[in-house]
């Protein structure tokens, strides 16, 4: 069973499945009747099985993610059928590292708020630079380097947007990443990446990131209605030479903007430096 997701309504949809999948059997009946504890965490890093925090998470057709293992005593599902659910992981290590008291963890939340910070100056200024990305890189197609609307995963453990990797399959034939052969109809949604995109758009405008703040009102990009990749343009790469010029502006955009943020580190240091001086010549004037 594959379910196409949208934006709106995909954590709907996914519970709708992990229930149907209570009533096949997938779920066993002592683990949903286990008590419930408080989850520190959003509701996508747990396992509908196990109620446990994923590990290895990998996608099957109802486009959910499990824990492999769970999945595996099973014994229902072939392993080629279950696709690594490699974006998820990555948000997954992206917050729980930054969620602790380590000095790891601290270090990446000042880097994140400098980050932060850096973007609405960005956003107040004439500077001409593209955003400063604070949030985990599974957000973002490969193929559109936009936040992703509707997530589809391919066998490999790869997410994209969908109308995206439908598009290019249809007109190489292959995986962007890869480029190993690849079929549209292998393509899972991924209702894990959906839901916790969901939740971070639903942040308060004091923790929402500035990317997802007109993410929702975005429409996903558009292909032509026929099949035939020659009947119309799209505004995104749709061949190898397109993306990988796109990847080389992305780049330059992206060294541009650290190149600013070193600037106002660099100013702000010396501000402060600079700033006992200042009082203390002051303090000699007015003496």
């Amino acid at each position: 069973m594959t379910i196409q997701n949208s934006n709106n309504g995909s954590k709907e949809n996914a519970e709708e499945n992990a229930e149907e999948n209570i009533e096949g059997g997938l779920i066993e009946e002592e683990v949903i009747n286990k008590q419930q504890t408080p989850r520190a965490f959003p509701s996508s890093f747990y396992c509908p099985i196990t109620k446990e925090i994923l590990i290895a998470p990998v996608v099957i057709a109802d486009g959910n993610s499990y824990e492999r293992t769970a999945v595996e005593k099973r014994g229902d599902i072939p392993s080629e059928k279950m696709y690594p659910n490699r974006a998820l992981e990555a948000v997954m290590e992206e917050i729980i590292e930054t969620s602790g008291q380590s000095m790891t963890a601290t270090l990446k939340r000042f880097g994140h708020s400098m980050r932060k910070n850096m973007n609405i100056v960005i956003e107040k200024s004439a500077i001409p630079s593209k955003e400063v990305r604070p949030l985990p890189e599974a957000y973002y197609c490969p193929i559109t380097f936009n936040l992703i609307h509707d997530p589809a995963i391919d066998p490999e453990g790869n997410t994209y947007e969908r109308t995206a990797i439908e598009y290019w399959i249809r007109s190489n034939g292959n995986s962007p990443v890869t480029r190993t052969s690849a079929k549209v109809e292998d393509l899972y949604p991924n209702n894990a990446l959906a839901i916790a995109m969901e939740e971070e758009a639903n942040r308060g405008d004091d923790l929402i990131h500035s990317p997802f703040r007109g993410w929702k009102d975005e429409p996903a990009p558009e292909v032509p209605e026929s099949d035939d990749p020659e009947s119309g343009t799209v505004s995104f790469p749709s061949n190898p030479e397109e993306l990988e010029a796109a990847e080389q502006g992305r780049t330059r955009s992206n060294a541009n903007a650290l190149g600013i943020l070193l600037v106002i580190l660099v100013f702000c240091a010396s501000a402060i430096i600079c700033a006992p001086d200042y009082f203390l010549e002051e303090e000699n004037c007015c003496e």
